[in-house]
């Protein structure tokens, strides 16, 4: 009798550590399913016109998604810097996902360069924006910058407030809290999210963040 009890302990626990171990691969597997099903979302955005094709595209093109705010300081400190690793790495392919931290300045300002997205003009006024040197942005300058890329001003000021803008913003908002950030700008790069510490990452940062993804 003893020695039948000795045994059923040690099957016990035999199988409690075989049912750990398959629950610890479960949860592994379910992590790396969840954090590759997260990248294919961010990849995909509503809007095809957030995504900016390789220049020469190649076998190990890397995706480069920024998430950025237009009133954030540090978007339009980092925006040149992207600009010119673009320049450099033709073979990388860039999707900006912006989003609005700010409801009553950030909003309105995400609004109006969507719009222009639904013409065909939004990194014209991605662009303009993000070099606009102050943090509000008065509507006569979308206005003007409207009318200098030939939009139709009538359907941009309707677009601005349009349903088509508000499940673009959303998708956009999603992809960054699925990822677990809460800081702009960010990076992720392939499975990798970047979050700039102190400093805003440099040229050769960011090169170093794209050779990674590549591996």
């Amino acid at each position: 009798m003893k020695r039948f009890q000795n045994f059923s302990f040690k099957t016990f626990l035999y199988r409690t550590y075989l049912i750990l171990l398959g629950l610890l691969a479960l949860y592994a597997i379910a992590g790396i399913a969840h954090f590759k099903w997260l990248y294919i979302k961010a990849d995909k955005p509503a809007a095809s016109f957030l995504i900016q094709e390789a220049q020469k595209p190649t076998t190990q093109t890397v995706t480069l998604i920024e998430f950025i705010d237009y009133t954030c300081g540090y978007c339009k400190e980092m925006n040149p810097t992207v600009e010119e690793l673009l320049r450099i790495r033709k073979d990388v392919r860039y999707i900006a996902r912006p989003v609005a931290f700010d409801v009553e300045v950030s909003e309105p300002i995400l609004r109006h360069v969507l719009a222009a997205g639904l013409q065909g003009k939004f990194w014209e006024m991605h662009k303009a924006v993000l070099e606009y040197p102050e943090r509000e942005i008065p509507e006569t300058f979308f206005e003007e910058t409207a009318a200098l890329y030939g939009l139709d001003l009538q359907k941009f000021k309707a677009d601005v407030i349009s349903s088509k803008v508000d499940e673009i913003m959303e998708d956009n908002l999603n992809a960054l809290l699925h990822a677990g950030i809460q800081v702009t700008p960010s990076f992720l790069i392939e499975n990798k999210v970047y979050v700039p510490g102190n400093a805003m990452p440099t040229l050769v940062d960011l090169i170093n963040m794209i050779q990674e993804g590549e591996k």
